[in-house]
């Protein structure tokens, strides 16, 4: 995690912070493909054998959220709320940025370093 993290911020290489995105993004794929199905397949007939609708339905049941349908509330009422910020950032940072947008979206491989860029540019802040 500390050098995927680091290269992602500080490497100026978009080819490089593709290729280890890229990379990072698929460990254990495609090996553990199929580990992953059959576990999604058990948690949801353990979830079923105990009379819930889903594993989110059993695993949310005893915190405070309690339902996947409000976690789901929760999160849309967040995202309505943050959007006027985000916008604003997104705007400033892309502004700043020593990268390409496509389509008005930064690259996965390319956000962490425009943002680090920014920090460093407009806020002074370098780690």
């Amino acid at each position: 995690y500390p050098t995927y993290h680091a290269v992602m911020q500080y490497c100026t290489v978009s080819q490089t912070r593709k290729a280890l995105y890229e990379a990072y993004s698929n460990r254990a794929y495609p090996i553990n493909d199929n580990v992953l199905k059959e576990l999604i397949a058990k948690r949801h007939h353990l979830a079923q054998l105990l009379g819930y609708e889903s594993y989110a339905h059993y695993d949310l049941e005893n915190q405070m959220v309690g339902t996947p349908e409000r976690a789901q509330a929760f999160l849309d009422t967040l995202m309505q709320r943050a959007e006027i910020k985000e916008t604003q950032e997104f705007t400033q940072i892309s502004n700043e940025a020593a990268v390409q947008l496509v389509d008005g979206k930064f690259a996965p491989w390319d956000y962490a370093f425009a943002k680090e860029q920014y920090k460093k540019n407009t806020m002074a802040l370098d780690e």
